[in-house]
């Protein structure tokens, strides 16, 4: 019981900076995604497709990596609070990527730019895309903690919260 309520407390004391990097990153990842949808009429299929994804790959690697760097803690808890805040953000935008897709001036504008034969596939219609961006969105977060953590912890004293699992011993 005293272990997860440490837990509850490292995560507590990251609360402040969780949020305020998931509302930057959210009002940042928009602003730069509606540049691009308004980019449409220059960019083709593949441009757009993949800029819809990798700017949020980017400001999840960015957001989680300062979370890490500013704890003074690293636990599972916190680990898994930056990977569901990615996870259900990057849901949201494969929605709002497939929503523009799926507009027809916004695709008329990307076919127009695109080499003939290419078609428009929304991240939400390819399975292969889903999986895709799913790994991406809990691997990418992944990355950051770790690269953020390693950072913290040369620049500020660090611990690490135990797993609570226990090894077994050999006799």
């Amino acid at each position: 019981m005293a272990f997860t309520s440490n837990m509850d407390n490292v995560l507590r004391k990251q609360l402040s900076v969780i949020i305020l990097v998931t509302v930057v990153g959210l009002v940042t990842g928009y602003l730069l995604m509606s540049n691009v949808r308004n980019s449409a009429s220059v960019l083709s299929v593949d441009a757009f497709s993949w800029l819809v994804f990798l700017i949020p790959c980017a400001i999840m690697l960015v957001g989680s990596f300062i979370v890490a760097v500013t704890a003074t803690e690293i636990g599972r808890q916190l680990y898994i609070a930056c990977v569901v805040i990615c996870v259900v953000t990057g849901i949201a935008s494969m929605v709002l990527a497939t929503n523009w897709m799926n507009d027809p001036e916004i695709a008329t504008q990307l076919l127009a730019n695109s080499p003939e034969g290419a078609i428009v596939v929304t991240p939400l219609a390819s399975i292969v895309f889903m999986i895709r961006d799913f790994a991406a969105f809990v691997v990418v977060p992944t990355i950051g903690n770790i690269a953020g953590a390693w950072v913290g912890s040369r620049l500020h004293p660090m611990t690490a919260q135990p797993s609570g699992k226990k090894k077994k011993r050999r006799r």
